[in-house]
């Protein structure tokens, strides 16, 4: 039955060569320069006899030499490729030959080589098969070790590999009758070759010591057929990044699944997939339409095969971050088909199933917007559904409209847009989207892998002016119109103390809600938010690590908000975000729940605004701070005034981030009265109208100080407002309603006795307010 199959295998093999032959060479016409044609080291080479042998007359001395010798050949899939090698030497490390059985290059000795070499001899004295990828070199198959160990070495080599990239490697000796088959293994990282030939490695002792005959090459050129996959056509259904501790009859394994969304076989050979800085080429593997499959180390293939899993076929799988990665998917041409950005937050307060054992499952695979929004925790109990339908399967359209976020200055003549989401690339190109009266757009580029960026180039670069840009027609990866955008561009200035302030903060959230902060340029500058810093003081008030708030030059204007959080999202889910401020997801500090502080800085220290916030900044009407935000009242008035923050209002939901506070005041300087009420009627029920008393004081001259106390009608002291405060020339004093035990005073009429002195002058009003209830 051997000797029927050996003989179909041989008349295949016959046809084969007639049908299909690539070259052969037996060297009868004594040379190598014609039919083929061989190239290299030339010199180095002679035929003798109709064989082709090494004759390197000047190699001499130590150390070891390389000679070579490549004719072109394409045949890579269906292929057959056979020599016989002679080498009458101990074959070692430095005493060896490779025979190139597809190259990217004619230069074999070449380290920007890629392709696949038999190796005959080296430290094991093997027949083995090795994949080269620029100067790095893989063991395929490994052949029988000490095969070769004399120094009459006289065999035939031979591998074969089908059109799915499936090798098989045989040698036999010149005293066998049958070749030895030395292995076997799927490999279809290089499917093109455009070079075949030998490379010996030899000392000068060996210098004419290796002989080569009999080269017969078959086989067909691979064909790379356009398939024309766009965008998202493909896309990643199921993440296991943590399959540790097993929960079900899942192997303990990483994998990602792919998900067809068309209705046409999809081929993946010769596609990457990428995890953060590492990317792995798909040997094989075919979706199926509206069908899955499955990537995984090829350790664990047959164990998912044996399920019944579609898997593809890798080397290794990149591995994938507990914590979270940005995973790629491209095609063999390098186009991004998909990716995702993954995050260990997607399991959201399920800690049970993000301590491991559980994937993550894509809930809607044709909504394309990558965020937490369309993953969850696999329900399944095995752990994870790799293959078939997730188990959290359900219609979840994109919902999320698109926004630009910021702008950031890459030169004086090239801007950044940062966007909340993916946008389509190929309407973001044309040029006619974007207009201005000042510069004239010139290239437009998309920045892939996410497009959630886009640069632009223009002319003339910047100089002192403000320049505005429109943009229209822009779409997001699911067509929601972004809508008329005007933003704008200018060379930022150096910040000092006092321009950008704290505005708003958020230091116990609610579950599922992420702290922020909110700053607020009341400068005349445009600041470059690259140089700003937030950090803490730690108990010996040394700053604790600073944090950059972004490393890009993202421009904050005049009178402009920068909403910053570890998770924007989550914020804005909340609360109403405003959508002229910038917001930024960044690593800040984590907040203290009741009190604690913020700086905010330079790389070189120097503070540019900081505070010292207190649960005693609330409103008294507020019986918990967990989600409610401190407001500053005004942002021009001292940052450490606890008179100055106050609760945001509930009507706000208990936050503003990004836009004005809801209790935003700034008192009116125009009137010449000394002291003035803003309104005589406040209700501190924390709705955000008019929840505090407003005293706004004008002095001639400063070097006054205040003293002011609230009365009943009946003379009884409720309460203190100033007490001997050193004042300016102008200012704001604000009752909030409590009394000096701390409580909030009952509702009536109040009466409020301020005096300034100064040198023996004084200043004397008497005001009556009234303290309601809605």
């Amino acid at each position: 039955m051997c000797l029927v199959r050996r003989i179909i295998l041989s008349l295949t093999l016959l046809v084969s060569v007639v049908a299909k032959a690539q070259y052969t060479d037996n060297f009868a016409d004594g040379n190598f320069t014609h039919n083929p044609t061989w190239s290299g080291t030339t010199d180095k080479f002679s035929v003798t006899d109709n064989i082709l042998k090494l004759n390197d007359q000047n190699a001499s001395g130590s150390g070891s030499f390389k000679a070579y010798l490549s004719t072109s050949s394409v045949a890579s899939v269906d292929a057959s490729w056979e020599c016989r090698v002679t080498a009458q030497v101990n074959l070692t490390s430095t005493n060896y030959v490779r025979f190139y059985l597809m190259s990217d290059t004619a230069e074999l000795t070449a380290s920007r080589l890629n392709g696949y070499f038999i190796l005959v001899g080296g430290i094991q004295k093997e027949v083995a098969l090795y994949r080269q990828s620029g100067s790095s070199t893989t063991k395929i198959i490994d052949g029988t070790d000490n095969r070769l160990s004399t120094t009459a070495n006289n065999l035939i080599v031979k591998a074969t590999r089908n059109a799915d990239g499936n090798w098989q490697l045989f040698s036999k000796l010149h005293t066998e009758s049958d070749f030895l088959l030395e292995g076997q293994t799927l490999d279809a990282q290089f499917m093109q070759s455009r070079h075949s030939g030998i490379m010996v490695n030899y000392s000068s002792s060996n210098k004419n010591k290796y002989s080569f005959d009999d080269f017969t090459v078959t086989g067909s050129e691979h064909i790379v057929i356009t398939q024309n996959i766009q965008r998202h056509q493909v896309v990643m259904s199921e993440i296991m990044a943590d399959p540790d501790p097993v929960v079900g009859t899942l192997p303990n394994a990483e994998y990602i699944e792919l998900y067809n969304r068309t209705n046409k076989p999809i081929e993946l050979s010769g596609w990457h997939i990428a995890s953060g800085n590492t990317k792995t080429t798909i040997q094989a593997g075919q979706i199926a339409p509206k069908g899955y499959i499955v990537l995984c180390s090829a350790a664990q293939k047959a164990t998912f095969e044996a399920m019944g899993v579609v898997v593809a076929h890798l080397n290794s799988l990149p591995s994938l971050a507990n914590n979270g990665a940005l995973l790629v998917l491209t095609d063999e041409a390098g186009k991004t088909i998909t990716f995702t950005q993954y995050s260990s937050d997607w399991y959201g307060t399920d800690n049970f199933r993000k301590d491991g054992g559980f994937s993550l499952e894509r809930i809607d695979n044709d909504n394309l917007h990558s965020s937490s929004l369309n993953w969850r925790p696999s329900q399944n109990g095995n752990g994870g559904t790799p293959g078939a339908v997730n188990s959290v399967a359900t219609s979840n359209p994109d919902q999320v409209t698109p926004k630009l976020l910021a702008v950031s200055l890459l030169g004086l003549g090239q801007s950044q847009l940062v966007f909340n989401k993916e946008m389509n690339d190929s309407i973001a190109k044309i040029s006619s989207n974007y207009s201005s009266d000042n510069i004239t757009i010139g290239n437009i580029t998309p920045i892939d892998p996410k497009n959630d960026r886009i640069t632009l180039s223009f002319l003339p670069t910047l100089s002192n002016d403000t320049v505005g840009i429109q943009i229209n027609g822009l779409e997001c990866v699911s067509g929601f119109a972004l809508g008329q955008t005007v933003f704008r561009l200018a060379v930022p200035q150096e910040p000092q103390a006092g321009d950008v302030v704290i505005n708003e903060i958020l230091y116990n959230p609610d579950s599922g809600i992420e702290e922020y902060i909110e700053l607020f340029n009341k400068s005349n500058k445009v600041i470059n938010l690259a140089k700003i810093f937030v950090t803490t003081r730690n108990s010996s008030g040394l700053f604790d690590t600073k944090n950059a708030i972004t490393t890009d030059s993202i421009l904050l204007f005049p009178n402009q908000y920068l909403l910053l959080s570890k998770n924007i999202a989550s914020v804005c889910d909340r609360y109403n975000c405003g959508t002229d401020g910038i917001l930024l997801n960044t690593n800040m500090p984590t907040l203290p729940n009741s009190e604690g502080n913020i700086v905010i800085c330079l790389a070189n220290t120097d503070i540019i605004d900081e505070v010292r916030y207190s649960d005693k900044f609330q409103s008294p009407s507020v019986v918990s701070s967990k989600g409610v935000s401190l407001e500053r009242i005004n942002p021009y008035m001292p940052t450490n005034d606890a008179n100055n923050w106050t609760s945001a209002s509930f009507v706000e939901k208990y936050g503003t981030p990004a836009r004005q506070n809801s209790q935003y005041s700034v008192a009116n300087t125009d009137s010449e009265q000394n002291y003035r009420l803003e309104y005589e009627t406040f209700t501190p029920n924390n709705d955000g109208y008019r929840d505090q008393l407003i005293l706004n004081y004008k002095l001639p001259e400063s070097g006054y100080n205040i003293t002011a106390n609230i009365y009943t009608p009946t003379g009884v002291r409720a309460g203190t407002l100033a007490n001997n405060l050193i004042a300016g020339t102008a200012g704001t004093i604000r009752w909030d309603g409590r009394g000096n035990n701390g409580s909030l005073c009952e509702v009536g009429i109040y009466v409020i006795r301020i005096e300034a002195i100064k040198a023996g002058r004084k200043i004397n009003a008497q005001l009556v307010c009234v303290l309601g209830m809605r």
